[in-house]
């Protein structure tokens, strides 16, 4: 800005005053409002408008005031009109920040109108609590001077109303909105109940098992919690298999399934539970704890639902990781990647559950029975597998088949011993020089792998003469009834190979009864030897060399010792 001081003298000094711009506001204004649209004054009368500022805390509230007509209708800075002749005008309020405006028609006359009357837009109505609803006013007649009116609610706690007729609903229940002339005082009332929806229902249980003459109580929720009207209906769909009361008790009639629903008075909503009339579960058990699947092998679980005799027996599978391993919708479990996974079976009635884990191996290879041994003058044989095998398959007999020996014996008894070897009892013993098959099929290893079908062949052959070993204790001395004195403790060899010289198989029973407990044994000159212990377990030692003889403890007992080249 340049300052001219003293134009008249030529020698007049010019400043240079800097231009200062007002402050950008903090909260900028974002509309305004009127208090009403139009009005209508005698000429020497006045009426003051007011001006509503949005947003509220907005920084700069200020408004400048024009009139259309200035020899009609005057405005001043504050919004005071002030009637100069008959006619009409335009009173326009602009903001400064951002030049929001509202404008109200405004009629000058000189001959007042009285009011007579003033109606509402309409005398009820409902609204949701939270809502709003506007009302308007019609002053009778319509040429009335003076159109201002005031607006109040007889429950503040209720609704409010603003002075433009717009209410606000704050909390269910009743009140009555006035409109009133300042003409005459005439007044006009609103009555507005303030209610809150329905929105759902629920129930507390969906599914449930009742005995028969059994009782169980539903409770239902409405949505949202301060619904207005929570009023329900109960009904059974069937009567005959499940009746229920009004307040939600279902009692239990006859053996079925019926569903009980709950409907809502206010918007006709509904939940249902699906009853069954029987008896309920207890509880859900899987066969298996654990076990080992191959990768794209698969394992069968089968649960067990107690009692025997419920009634909803349905259950529901699930695998911890989908990834490792899934399950089927009846339990069968496939090995997907290596790792573990938790497989879960759930009732559905009473949601009872168990679990057993996976183990997903990257093993392949199917096991081999590798040899075969028959006892002399024994019912029993011993098959030994190229790996651990699983116990249920190892054990069936039907996975087991015996030819090319008269009389064919059956098979008795199948137990394991250790984790690769099965001893297999018959119903007859086997005569010298017998030549027995035994046709193995169907055993699965511990990772699912199932073995072909295989042959192996034994041949009972006389023994050759007793051992000189004999049974040694840890001194090198005979136990009691050296070898060849006494039968029990005598040692024979078994030879299946035809060679005498190299014999395959070595057995002995040894009776330690007067052995004291912890008494170590030795056997040398064998290759490898194993014993089964009192508890019927069966155990094989290793590399058991005459160069090096090793010592074992038995505690006193009767032993079968097996002892294998």
């Amino acid at each position: 800005m340049l300052l001219v001081l003293g134009c008249s003298n030529p020698a007049a000094t010019v400043i240079d005053t800097p231009v200062i711009n007002p402050p950008v506001p903090t909260v900028r204004v974002t509309g305004i409002e009127l208090n009403k649209p139009s009005t209508t004054i005698l000429t020497t009368g006045t009426e003051q408008l007011s001006v509503t500022v949005s947003p509220d805390d907005a920084t700069m509230q200020s408004v400048l005031w024009t009139s259309s007509n200035e020899a009609i209708a005057s405005v001043d800075a504050a919004g005071l009109i002030s009637g100069v002749s008959e006619g009409t005008a335009v009173i326009t309020a602009t903001s400064i920040d951002g030049e929001f405006f509202d404008t109200c028609d405004v009629t000058i006359t000189s001959i007042a109108v009285s009011v007579t009357g003033v109606n509402l837009s309409q005398g009820t109505a409902t609204i949701e609590n939270g809502d709003t609803l506007q009302l308007s006013e019609t002053i009778v007649p319509s040429s009335a001077t003076n159109q201002n009116v005031s607006w109040t609610s007889d429950a503040i706690g209720v609704a409010t109303v603003s002075g433009t007729g717009l209410v606000t609903a704050i909390s269910d229940g009743s009140e009555t909105i006035t409109v009133t002339t300042d003409d005459g005082v005439i007044t006009a009332d609103c009555d507005i109940t303030i209610i809150t929806s329905v929105t759902g229902v629920t129930l507390d249980i969906s599914t449930i098992t009742i005995i028969p003459s059994f009782t169980e109580q539903l409770t239902a929720s409405i949505a949202p919690a301060g619904a207005t009207d929570t009023g329900v209906t109960w009904e059974s769909a069937n009567t005959a298999i499940a009746t229920v009361s009004s307040t939600g008790l279902v009692t239990a009639v006859s053996d079925g399934t019926v569903d009980i629903s709950v409907n809502t008075d206010d918007g006709s909503y509904s939940a249902t539970c699906t009853v069954t009339v029987g008896t309920p579960v207890s509880g859900v058990t899987l066969d298996i704890n654990s076990f080992t699947v191959a990768f794209g092998n698969t394992e069968q679980l089968t649960e067990t639902v107690a009692p025997p005799e419920a009634s909803n027996t349905n259950v529901t599978w699930v695998s911890s990781n989908a990834s490792v391993a899934t399950v089927s919708a009846t339990g069968l479990v496939t090995g997907v990647a290596e790792g573990s996974a938790t497989i879960s079976v759930t009732s559905v009635d009473g949601s009872f559950t168990d679990s057993s884990v996976a183990n997903v191996t990257t093993d392949t290879i199917a096991p081999t029975a590798d040899y075969l041994y028959g006892f002399y003058d024994s019912q029993t044989l011993l098959v030994g597998f190229s790996e651990d095998v699983d116990v249920v398959t190892a054990t069936n007999i039907s996975n087991y088949g015996i030819s090319d020996v008269t009389p064919t014996p059956t098979i008795s008894s199948i137990d394991m011993n250790g984790n690769q070897m099965v001893l297999i009892g018959l119903s007859n013993a086997q005569t010298l020089g017998a030549v027995l098959t035994l046709t193995v099929s169907g055993v699965e290893d511990i990772s699912g792998n199932v073995m072909v079908s295989e042959e192996l062949e034994c041949e009972y052959v006389a023994p050759p003469t007793k051992l000189n070993t004999g049974l040694l204790d840890k001194t090198g001395s005979m136990l009691s009834g050296e070898a060849g004195a006494a039968e029990s403790n005598a040692g024979y060899w078994y030879d299946h190979d035809g060679d005498s010289a190299t014999p395959d198989f070595w057995y002995a029973y040894l009776e330690i009864a007067a052995v004291p407990a912890g008494t170590l044994i030795a056997f040398e000159t064998i290759v490898a030897w194993s014993y089964v212990e009192a508890d019927g377990s069966f155990v094989i030692m290793e590399d058991v060399h005459s160069a090096s003889v090793e010592d074992y403890s038995f505690p006193p007992g009767s032993y079968d010792i097996y002892v294998l080249k």
